[in-house]
């Protein structure tokens, strides 16, 4: 949820991301144990939305029918997604001025659809877009 999240100054300039409710938090080493049901193994899935545990999005592994202990998504993803778009809405910065609005909702998508892989990559180009738009103000 945006409440859970907050902005403070950066030292090197600029701001930084800092979450204020962890509650709900946890690492990828813990997400395996996460799914597993006892002694049993992992639960049992028919799809890789039955794997999932809150904002960790698990995998089916179809041929046998149970979740694996591998996330699909990491949290920088999740974030996107929660703090940038909403299913129904759009993109949340929908107020984003008219010169960057199709590249930051290019990127926001990019950041929730992409590879895991490429999501700092594409997390740090919305900052520089976002910092160079408010330069362009100044």
């Amino acid at each position: 949820q945006p409440s859970n999240f907050g902005l403070v100054p950066a030292e090197a300039g600029g701001f930084k991301v800092k979450a204020i409710d962890v509650d709900i938090s946890f690492f990828d080493s813990d997400l395996g144990d996460m799914l597993k049901q006892g002694d049993s193994g992992s639960s049992l899935c028919t799809a890789n939305s039955d794997c999932n545990f809150f904002d960790c999005h698990g995998t089916c592994d179809g041929a046998v029918g149970k979740c694996v202990t591998r996330r699909s998504n990491n949290n920088a993803q999740a974030i996107c997604r929660d703090i940038l778009f909403d299913k129904l809405v759009g993109l949340h910065m929908s107020h984003a001025p008219w010169r960057i609005s199709y590249q930051l909702s290019s990127l926001g998508r990019q950041c929730v659809d992409g590879h895991p892989s490429n999501t700092q990559h594409v997390v740090e180009d919305m900052i520089k877009l976002l910092e160079s738009e408010l330069a362009r103000d100044n």
